[in-house]
């Protein structure tokens, strides 16, 4: 498909809990997070072009008809 692609990447970093009010940063490698290569994530590096039909197999934000 000629023209022009644009690319987006995952967040480099974990969020995880403490059991407390506020959410603790567990630090990983952005090399061993784009590793990860599971089913229910997105990928880490994903390229689009404009005007290209995409298909989404699940609802991403439901409150925003994606």
């Amino acid at each position: 498909m000629p023209g022009r692609s644009r690319t987006y990447w995952s967040a480099d970093r974990v969020q995880g809990g403490s059991g407390g009010d506020q959410p603790t940063l567990t630090e990983h490698p952005p090399e061993y997070l784009h590793s990860n290569d599971i089913s229910s994530l997105s990928p880490s590096e994903l390229a689009l072009k404009v005007g290209a039909l995409i298909m989404l197999i699940r609802n991403l934000r439901q409150e925003d008809g994606l």
